[in-house]
């Protein structure tokens, strides 16, 4: 899908005109599974989007509205396991944000204002 797309400031186009583009970007890894999906309204990203490991397995979450990160951007380590949960505003990171290790044990929480760390 994504060589019907192109892509200039951050914004996406139907290939070779500047008519914004509204659908489903796709990415795949060479062995032809998918690597990231996202929802895109009027050439930016709009919706979830989701991101895979080369097995298949998901690796991140995010939520956009108007091509701007607002809402959780949760990760996955490759065995599914839970790798970190973060809430974005605005691009930046705001509130509580956690990092675990491989076995899901908590090694880091850190809260964030407008993306300054506050501990």
């Amino acid at each position: 899908m994504d060589d019907l797309l192109e892509e200039r400031d951050g914004i996406y186009y139907k290939l070779g005109t500047n008519e914004l583009y509204t659908g489903i970007y796709e990415t795949l890894w060479e062995s032809g599974a998918v690597k990231a999906v996202f929802k895109v309204k009027d050439g930016k990203f709009h919706g979830e989007g989701n991101i895979y490991w080369d097995n298949g397995q998901l690796s991140q979450t995010f939520y956009f509205n108007d091509g701007i990160a607002n809402g959780p951007n949760i990760g996955y380590w490759k065995d599914g396991t839970l790798w970190f949960k973060n809430y974005l505003k605005n691009n930046e990171f705001d509130g509580v944000c956690e990092r675990y290790d491989e076995d899901g044990s908590l090694i880091e929480k850190v809260h964030f204002k407008e993306g300054k760390k506050l501990n």
